[in-house]
This record gives structure tokens, sequence and C-alpha cells, in this order.
């Protein structure tokens, strides 16, 4: 009789615990939180335009009424598709029109879920934009680079530059227009230039040693000067590299 009781008791227990412990005093143990990797010295390895001549965003206006297939179809280029390291597909996709001289664009994932927002700019003027993938020295870490093109004969013209990492297949802005004017490379929606100076500035882009050297220049001439006489003048200088206490790349003389 006695082991039937205390049978009956362990089997309790094990069904209900609460019945015999005061589970305010129970200690469970947690599991370790995932330490995140760190990053050191990542240098930029390589640069790739994805937006051809046939893949450039467009305005909705300029895509209608100028892009359009051999048999009058129209061919509506205003968005570019990608997908990050982890698979996850992500849109950018402009908004707005070259009638207003004001046009964005916005990055946002294609199941279209609130967390998967990343970025949505101020428009401007922009003839279309230009999308660049960057590559780096880490397997788990790439960029993605947005430029909004003027459109100009010097393709460099431009009116906004703009840079995303990918870092484990999580998108997240690097560089934003604060970043670049806070550096001292603004683009505003129209430069305030004096009589003689180029409208806008451009911007070279070249990888050196790792790093991507960014040149913020403009061209002037004068009265007496013909346009194709026209002198560079460097504003700027910097590179967009990374940085270890940060762990993204920031913009750095």
């Amino acid at each position: 009789m006695k082991k039937l009781l205390v049978g009956m008791t362990v089997g309790a227990l094990l069904l209900s615990p609460a019945v015999f412990c005061n589970v305010g005093t129970i200690a469970y143990a947690k599991s370790p939180a995932k330490a995140q990797k760190i990053y050191t010295d990542v240098r930029i390895t390589g640069i790739e335009e994805m937006t051809k001549r046939e893949d450039r965003v467009y305005p909705m206006d300029v895509a209608e009424n100028m892009y359009r297939s051999s048999n009058g179809k129209i061919v509506e280029k205003t968005s570019f598709h990608f997908k990050t390291m982890n698979g996850t597909p992500y849109v950018l996709h402009s908004y707005g029109s070259m009638r207003s001289y004001k046009a964005g664009f916005f990055i946002l994932g294609e199941n279209k879920k609130k967390k998967d927002f990343v970025y949505m700019n101020q428009p401007r003027f922009a003839a279309y934009f230009r999308v660049y993938k960057m590559t780096t020295s880490e397997p788990d870490i790439d960029l993605w680079a947005v430029v909004s093109d003027r459109g100009a004969a010097n393709s460099g013209v431009i009116s906004g530059f703009y840079v995303f990492m990918d870092k484990g297949g999580k998108l997240t802005p690097a560089v934003t227009d604060d970043e670049m004017a806070n550096f001292g490379m603004p683009f505003d929606n129209r430069e305030q230039n004096p009589p003689g100076y180029a409208p806008s500035h451009y911007l070279n882009r070249n990888l050196e040693d790792g790093k991507l050297y960014l040149e913020y220049a403009y061209e002037y001439w004068d009265g007496n000067m013909s346009h194709a006489q026209a002198k560079k003048v460097v504003d700027k200088t910097g590179y967009l590299a990374w940085d270890n206490s940060a762990q993204t790349f920031v913009l750095t003389q």
C-alpha cells in the first residue's frame, strides 16, 4: 500500500508541479543570446552597375511616353527588383514626375510588410535612378548604391547618392542625404550657384585600396569661355570605408 501511495504522489508531482511548488520562486535558465559577429577592416572588392540603359528606373511619365517596345506596348521601367543575401526580395520603386521636376524612390520588401520597409528619399530633380552592387571582402556583406541621375550629357551630374548595406540579409541605410550634407557633399533640389557655374555637382566614384573614392566637383566657365573650355572645380573629396566601431560603412576623409 505504501508503494502505491508513493507512486501516486510522484506521478502527481510530475503531472502538476504547481500543486507542490511555489511557481513564483522557480528560476529557469535562459538560453545564452547569440553573439553577433564582429567584422574588421572590411574592404570593397568590386562594383557592378545593375541598371543598364533598359533597366534604369524612370518616373512613370517618362516610362509611359518615351520607352516603348517595337509593337507600341508600353514598357514601364519604374522599379528595380533585387534580393538580399538571404534571398529576401525587395523592390526599388520610383515615384513623382519629371513634369513637376520632382522624382524620388523608396525601397520596400516585395511582400509589402511594414517590417521590410527600408528607406524613402525626398523627391528631387532626377531623370532616372541607377543601381550599383558592391561586393566586399566579407561574404556576409554586400552594398547597394542608388544614384539619382539628372540625365545630363555628363552622366556624373547627379542629385543624390545613397548606400544601403546588406549584412547577413538585413538591408539598412548607410549613406543618405543627411550623411552626404553633413560630410560637405550636399545635393540640393536646385543648387544656387553664381552665374558662370554649372547648375549642379557631379560625383566621381572609383575603387581605391578597398575603399570607394568620392570626388565632389562642378564645372566653371566665365563669359569669355565656351562650355567645352569649362574648368573643373573640386569642392571636396572623401571615401566610403568600413568603420570597425560602428560596424558599417561610413563617409570618411
